[in-house]
């Protein structure tokens, strides 16, 4: 079985970059492509609510932290999964993987992550924070 085909007007890539958390073969749309078929305005509605989203993600990267610092692990794990599904959404894939890593990590550890364990959730919520500070400013 080949390849299913794109919807017309709508190219895919695939990501293969050790940097980005999108698993290798895994296809994506690009940040600036659309369907020719999306009514303008309902194209102009989209690109607003990412723009509120990634102007948000900085503050949200605050709460991960704060809820990590105050060894709220449940809470943390929540508020992450959270993230990884609309980062993903939204059309942040790298800081939806991020909240994934730590969601992961949190699962694994079953309750009270261990000390290298939570160092792996700091590393992660820090590149977290990193990306909604691209995301928030539209610059690398």
């Amino acid at each position: 079985m080949g390849e299913p085909a794109d919807p017309k007007g709508v190219r895919t890539l695939e990501r293969s970059e050790s940097s980005d958390d999108t698993p290798k073969g895994v296809r994506t749309l690009e940040r600036s492509e659309s369907s020719d078929d999306t009514p303008p305005e309902i194209a102009r509605l989209l690109a607003a609510a990412r723009e509120d989203f990634a102007a948000r993600l900085v503050g949200r990267a605050g709460e991960l932290s704060s809820l990590a610092e105050r060894l709220s692990w449940n809470e943390l794990r929540l508020a992450a999964h959270k993230l990884r599904g609309s980062c993903a959404t939204y059309g942040f894939v790298a800081a939806g993987g991020l909240a994934g890593r730590v969601e992961d990590i949190l699962l694994r550890a079953g309750g009270e992550p261990k000390e290298g364990d939570r160092a792996a959730i700091a590393a992660a919520i820090d590149a977290f924070a990193a990306e909604a500070k691209v995301a928030g400013t539209g610059r690398a």
